[in-house]
């Protein structure tokens, strides 16, 4: 089954590359001898009109033949005309970019498909929001957003695409808080960079209201002298219902107790203790958990009560958050002077530039907040396919995960399925920009190349993953693929493209002696990559 999903790989990206240049040269009413799948002696073939379609047995590659794209075949004169040098510069220019732009077109499709197929989306619902943030003090977690602009929405990713457009402009949004809509809410969104590859330098400019779906789970930090304490709750608890009511984040159980307290009324609390670990915590039958239940009183106020996202909860000996002096129990206020939002970002943080010392602000009990440097580590390890990868460590984790609300039905699938077909082709495509433009400033390491062998590892996992994983690894090797033939050099479809603009500037053909000489160079320069990257797979392969 490996081959095969290798092959349903490798096929689609040759067929689509090679059915570019056949398209535009049958367009141009120029003849087209050969379209082969494959290289070597054919294994199957049938002609039709013109045309010979043959399969070969080495599935790296292909081409489509073309009447007199050789310049030096001889040309019989009865087929002059539809010879591939009768035909203006323009038209030549366009036959060959063809190939390229097909395989930078592959993927709007593949993605527009597999988002079609989307049935259910993440909802619009707000789950935390940045302290010193735009929407600080004015959206809440849980809060439904149902309009932006007084457009509709039913998805956060409508939420995001009005939202990342609108950096300095303002935004009106609507929401439902509770059983009340609330609204409408200005908001302007601040111009903030995206770091698509950090270890690339690959961003983007978005514009932002700091606001995500994620939410803490609710893992508590409890104040000794709070009301929480004098219940019964301690610190890593995992609050599981309050008065039977499953919690799903910390953000809803302060409202659950302070709604009771408003009330004066006892509250039932039932937590799960450090130790124990229930597949979700939201609606999830706790039979068999060892729970505690609780009374909150009436009069409990202050609650001394906190969510431990921000928490430290273990700090792994000789690692720079040991170094610098965290401690468990620990609470990071803030990183670089900007209040700390979630873990996870504060990790990004980390990995938009490793190198850099990060100032946090730290909460300890028994002092006043104080500053440490932390600087992290930058290792290797080895990926999936045994490649190597850079990782950075802090040394420090929290033990409060995230989750979301559970999704809605996809009530605008076209929509969302252009606007996703778009956004992940251009990103993507950045990515891989910035991957090649950083082998030639060193930026990545050329021992970060794969080839034939890398592609059928990565393809055999399909099997594994799921169709998904299929489209998402055939879109990026197709924009591979396209971004590697725009190259400027001869043998490539780049390499075509830099002679017709010679030619468009000297207003005559490059030399024919000259432009075989350049492709003669063009190829050993190609197949010493092919040994170059065929080495790279060996090493990740037997390393």
């Amino acid at each position: 089954m490996f081959v095969v999903y290798f092959l349903l790989v490798i096929g689609p990206l040759v067929v689509f590359h090679e059915l570019g240049h056949f398209l535009l040269a049958r367009l141009f009413g120029i003849r087209v001898l050969e379209f082969s799948v494959g290289f070597g002696p054919q294994i199957a073939a049938f002609t039709r009109g013109d045309t010979t379609y043959r399969i070969a047995p080495l599935p790296l590659g292909g081409y489509v033949r073309i009447l007199g794209q050789d310049r030096s075949e001889v040309i019989p004169p009865e087929l002059e005309s539809v010879s591939f040098q009768s035909k203006p510069l323009w038209q030549r220019t366009l036959v060959i970019a063809a190939g390229p732009a097909f395989s930078l077109l592959l993927p709007f499709i593949v993605f527009f498909f597999a988002a079609l197929a989307d049935s259910t989306v993440d909802p619009a619902v707000v789950g935390t929001v940045r302290p010193d943030g735009p929407a600080a003090g004015k959206l809440l977690p849980g809060d439904i957003v149902t309009a932006v602009n007084d457009e509709p929405i039913d998805g956060w990713w409508e939420l995001t695409r009005v939202t990342s457009k609108s950096a300095g402009k303002p935004i009106d949004y609507t929401v439902r808080r509770g059983d009340a809509i609330v609204g409408p809410i200005t908001i302007v969104p601040e111009n903030d960079v995206d770091f698509l590859a950090p270890e690339l330098g690959v961003s983007r400019n978005v514009g932002r209201i700091h606001i995500t779906p994620h939410f803490p789970r609710p893992v508590v930090v409890v104040d000794p002298a709070g009301a929480a304490a004098k219940a019964g709750l301690r610190s890593w608890d995992l609050v599981a219902s309050v008065d039977a009511v499953p919690m799903r984040g910390f953000h809803e159980v302060t409202r659950a107790l302070e709604s009771a307290h408003a009330e004066g009324r006892t509250a039932r609390v039932a937590v799960v203790r450090e130790g124990s670990a229930p597949t979700t915590l939201a609606g999830v039958a706790l039979s068999g958990l060892q729970v505690e239940t609780l009374d909150f009183p009436a009069s409990a106020s202050p609650l001394g009560l906190s969510s431990a996202e921000a928490t430290v909860h273990t700090v792994t000996p000789g690692t720079p958050a040991a170094a610098a002096g965290l401690l468990a129990g620990d609470t990071i206020v803030a990183v670089d002077g900007r209040p700390f939002w979630t873990w996870r970002l504060m990790t990004v943080k980390f990995e938009e530039d490793p190198k850099a010392t990060r100032t946090l602000t730290v909460a300890r009990p028994g002092r006043e907040p104080f500053l440490v440097a932390v600087t992290p580590d930058v290792t290797t390890e080895k990926g999936e396919f045994n490649q190597e990868m850079p990782k950075v460590i802090f040394g420090a984790e929290n033990r409060c995960s995230y989750t979301v609300y559970p999704d809605v039905p996809n009530e605008s699938r076209f929509s969302y399925a252009i606007y996703q077909s778009i956004s992940r082709t251009l990103v993507e495509t950045q990515k891989a920009i910035g991957g090649v433009v950083g082998l030639f400033t060193g930026k990545l390491g050329l021992k970060s190349m794969g080839g034939p062998v890398f592609i059928f590892q990565a393809a055999s996992k399909t099997e594994q993953y799921g169709w998904r994983y299929y489209a998402y690894l055939l879109a990026m090797l197709s924009i591979s693929l396209g971004l590697l033939n725009l190259l400027p050099v001869p043998f490539l479809d780049g390499g075509h493209l830099l002679f017709f603009l010679i030619e468009a500037v000297k207003r005559s053909p490059v030399a024919l002696r000259t432009q075989q000489i350049a492709t003669y160079v063009g190829l050993s320069a190609i197949l010493l990559l092919m040994l170059l990257v065929l080495r790279n797979d060996l090493l990740r392969l037997f390393g």
